[in-house]
């Protein structure tokens, strides 16, 4: 819904607990759905939960495997 700006367009963000890592799912109208891509956006993690976006667009992953949280923030250009 492009809560992540405009760059992103409508894209998912997924948490992958078993894999370590949350997908980034770039999702395009086809018909009356949608089809998506998938590709890696954050690698590293031991088990990542839901994740949360503020109202600063900012990303909040929380890491159960370390007890972390992680603020992900756009990098200023």
């Amino acid at each position: 819904t492009g809560q992540l700006g405009r760059a992103t367009a409508s894209t998912a963000l997924v948490a992958e607990w078993q894999a370590a890592k949350v997908q980034r799912v770039a999702l395009t109208k086809a018909g009356s759905g949608y089809t998506g891509s998938v590709s890696p956006w954050l690698t590293g993690l031991h088990h990542p939960l839901a994740l949360i976006v503020t109202r600063t667009r900012s990303v909040l992953v929380g890491d159960w495997g370390t007890g972390t949280i992680y603020r992900i923030v756009r990098a200023a250009s």
